[in-house]
């Protein structure tokens, strides 16, 4: 083989080299470009995920603090019916001033720690007020004869009422409280409820003592 015929074979053979080196890179390209797009989209779907999720929770959140609004709208027309029913049995022949001190004081620390207190602390002092009110009941129920029947028949009547708006509240506020929990609690609301400092929710703890007040609406 002469000099001219291995040129021409070295070029031919550099070529070639260029050519897989070319194909190659194309190759590499192609796998890099489809990697990059799957891991965008793949990103994309997850911060698409993360967007949904937080909305969620926010919705689920104002759901939870309008729910929270309504129990305590329903607490603080109870605690409000106190005063008239206390001046109305102090009217009567009936008394027991520290009874009625301790319902009045019930009432005014029910209406105290409503707002911007924490469901555990407003669902103690309801407690609290429903057991003096029981007291109460119990108390008239003693001297049905030096009454105004009337009068106390329609305190009752609305307390009975009110009783029942906080039941039903409560229980409603407690099933939504029940769904955001579980938001939070579970993936992928954990992840976002975590960065965005969602906290799981206290529940309204049941009261049986006010249910007891619906047996006592009347004298009969």
């Amino acid at each position: 083989m002469n000099m001219n015929e291995e040129y021409e074979n070295s070029q031919y053979d550099n070529q070639n080299s260029q050519k897989t080196i070319i194909t190659w890179r194309f190759i590499v390209g192609i796998v890099v470009g489809i990697t990059v797009i799957m891991i965008l989209k793949g990103t994309g779907g997850f911060i698409n995920s993360c967007i949904d999720t937080y909305n969620e929770l926010v919705s689920l959140q104002e759901e939870v603090n309008q729910a929270q609004s309504e129990v305590e709208n329903a607490m603080q027309r109870r605690a409000e019916l106190i005063p008239d029913l206390v001046e109305t049995l102090k009217a009567s022949d009936a008394h027991d001033e520290q009874l009625y001190a301790e319902v009045s004081s019930a009432s005014e620390n029910l209406l105290n720690v409503i707002s911007g207190d924490s469901p555990e602390a407003i669902s103690d002092a309801d407690y609290e007020l429903s057991l003096a009110i029981n007291r109460m009941i119990v108390f008239v129920r003693e001297y049905p004869d030096i009454i105004d029947k009337e009068k106390y028949s329609k305190f009752m009547t609305q307390l009975e009422g009110s009783v029942n708006r906080i039941l039903v509240s409560r229980s409603n506020y407690n099933e939504v409280v029940e769904t955001y929990n579980t938001k939070v609690r579970q993936y992928p609301g954990m992840i976002v409820a975590k960065m965005f400092g969602f906290d799981v929710a206290e529940y309204f703890k049941a009261d049986n003592i006010a249910k007891s007040e619906l047996n006592f609406v009347n004298f009969d």
